[in-house]
């Protein structure tokens, strides 16, 4: 495993997950429209956020050189990332809306749908980031 192909799994599988929340919770508003949209949003989504993973892949290794033990290197790794989308989200949300936050603005769902969807992904993942940090041993 490296540090390259973690961080292209985590990106991806949040993108896939968050779609799949917004979707699902779309569905049960009966906006059967946007869930097209979600479709289209995922698709787009792989192409716009690509350079973020200039950003994920060095948080991953740097979380294999922490002093600390897997769960706590996995607990400081999903933290940054987490803080990277929130961020991301609040510029994003400055350039809509001139807010940090609007109330009931869409984009506050689709934040909680991607936090979601980096917890699954990094959940989902923590076998390959446990093989990472045993073979990367600091020196």
């Amino acid at each position: 495993m490296t540090s390259v192909s973690i961080a292209v799994k985590i990106w991806a599988k949040t993108l896939m997950m968050s779609a799949t929340l917004l979707s699902i919770g779309f569905t049960f508003a009966e906006e059967f429209f946007a869930v097209f949209i979600c479709m289209i949003v995922l698709i787009g989504g792989f192409i716009v956020t690509l350079p973020l993973l200039m950003l994920i892949t060095p948080l991953v290794k740097a979380s294999v050189w922490l002093p600390y033990e897997v769960p706590a290197k996995i607990a400081w790794l999903t933290f940054w990332l987490a803080l990277l989308i929130l961020l991301l989200y609040v510029w994003i949300s400055m350039l809509l809306h001139g807010a940090a936050f609007e109330e009931d603005s869409l984009l506050n769902l689709i934040l909680a749908a991607t936090l979601a969807g980096l917890l699954f992904a990094v959940i989902t993942t923590r076998k390959s980031l446990k093989k990472l940090y045993s073979e990367t041993l600091p020196s």
